[in-house]
């Protein structure tokens, strides 16, 4: 299983536990004049790897409270949110953190991260780079949100800077020549990454790192979305 498919399995159990809250991927607070009047649990694959027959991922969830909701209120939903997932195959453990101010929209936030690991990887597995089949030992994904502009005297913010960006670390790989592609597309454990450009080449140490905006699902991308 990969990070995406057990967050859609973890986001569907908490649907059903939590009918009275808003469940998100990849949500982020402070749109245009438009706060929550529900709660709101938005959920995504903060960090997954493979390496021979070690897989792991960490899923980040971050609950936001409306304007007028309590803390005891928001503590429940946060309880049965984790008893909820706590029967999943796989989970090695989880942390939270308590309440804060969301620094954009100044409603009460609380994170709350749940670490999954297994086997079932395969040893020489192949990645497409740039339409090119290439072997590697290994890879790590993780993600990282946008940053907020807000302007002087405000606390919702007028635009987002970069998106959701992704961080993908390769190792095993043999890098010659791979210097030469720019805009390329990378297809990796049933996700593919678009527009991406590399952070590093290490041709010794047969590591790559790139960046990518923007990743679809494999069957998303087959179907046209």
């Amino acid at each position: 299983m990969r990070g995406y498919e057990l967050l859609g399995q973890v986001m569907s159990q908490l649907k059903e536990k939590l009918p009275q809250v808003y469940l998100r991927e990849c949500w982020v607070p402070g749109g245009p004049g438009r706060l929550p009047q529900k709660p709101v649990l938005a959920g995504q694959v903060g960090q997954e790897s493979q390496e021979e027959d070690k897989w792991s991922a960490r899923l980040d969830f971050t609950l936001y409270l409306p304007r007028g909701m309590d803390f005891a209120a928001g503590e429940g939903i946060l309880a049965a949110a984790i008893q909820s997932v706590e029967g999943v195959a796989g989970l090695a453990g989880f942390e939270r953190q308590g309440f804060t101010p969301d620094t954009s929209t100044g409603l009460m936030m609380a994170a709350c991260s749940f670490n999954f690991a297994g086997g079932g990887g395969v040893q020489g597995q192949t990645v497409s780079i740039g339409g090119i089949p290439q072997k590697v030992s290994g890879w790590q994904v993780s993600v990282s949100p946008g940053r907020a502009l807000t302007a002087i005297g405000e606390e919702e913010p007028f635009a987002w800077v970069g998106g959701v960006t992704y961080t993908v670390a390769l190792t095993g790989l043999d890098t010659q020549g791979l210097e030469r592609l720019a805009g390329f597309t990378v297809e990796l454990g049933g996700q593919v990454y678009m527009r991406c450009r590399w952070k590093t080449l290490e041709e010794t140490r047969k590591e790559a790192v790139f960046l990518s905006n923007r990743r679809l699902d494999r069957g998303d991308l087959d179907g046209g979305a």
